[in-house]
This record gives structure tokens, C-alpha cells and sequence, in this order.
């Protein structure tokens, strides 16, 4: 039985396609580059980067709509009465998003062919 817990199926699909841009990252690199992302994780600033890139990769391949549900499943756990107009709670301390927020995705689905409609 589904749990609301965890969020409505939107929001959970939105976090499984960002963790399926890391499997394709992970498929993509070799031996050193799996190291190299290794020894990132002691650093804050690549994984600022490379969190806020995986969603990207994440939203480029059609997961926007999901990833802002998610967000805002995530703000509302937080306890913030309007997810869409509240500080990101994700921002890292030196200012620069880890995972992008409601306004990055939206300019990366605006920007992107995949969200046109056909004409």
C-alpha cells in the first residue's frame, strides 16, 4: 500500500530519476573517474556541483515536473506553508545549491526542447 509519507508518485518518481542520472554517470566513467568522484565527496564544493548537475542531466531528460514535486514534498516536511515562495532550505552554506531549487528548474525546462509542445 502506497505510504504519503514519502510523497505523492510524482515527487517519487522525480528522486528516482535523479538517482538513475547517477547510474548513467557511473556507467559513463572509467576506473579513474569513479575514483575521482570518490575522493569529490570529501569535498563540498564538487558535490554542490555534481548534485546540482545530476538534476540537471535529470531535468533535461523529462523528470522537471517531477523533481519540483519533489521539492516541494520536501518543503512541506520542513514544515513551510508555501513551497513554492520559501527560502530553499537545500541552499549550501557557501550560497550555491546543491540540488537545484523550484526557480533553477524551471529555468532549465524552459530553456530545454524537451518542454516545448509541439506547434
Amino acid at each position: 500500500r502506497f505510504s504519503f509519507r514519502y510523497g505523492d508518485v510524482n515527487g517519487q518518481t522525480g528522486i528516482i530519476g535523479h538517482e538513475l542520472c547517477h547510474v548513467l554517470y557511473f556507467n559513463r566513467h572509467s576506473g579513474i573517474g569513479l575514483l575521482r568522484l570518490a575522493l569529490g565527496h570529501l569535498s563540498r564544493r564538487y558535490m554542490d556541483h555534481f548534485e546540482y548537475n545530476t538534476d540537471s542531466v535529470a531535468v533535461e531528460r523529462g523528470f522537471g515536473y517531477q523533481l519540483i514535486a519533489w521539492n516541494i514534498f520536501l518543503r512541506k516536511a520542513f514544515g513551510m506553508k508555501n513551497p513554492e515562495q520559501a527560502p530553499d532550505p537545500f541552499m549550501a552554506h557557501s550560497g550555491r545549491e546543491r540540488y537545484m531549487s523550484i526557480p533553477s528548474i524551471r529555468r532549465v525546462m524552459a530553456a530545454s526542447p524537451a518542454y516545448r509542445q509541439a506547434r
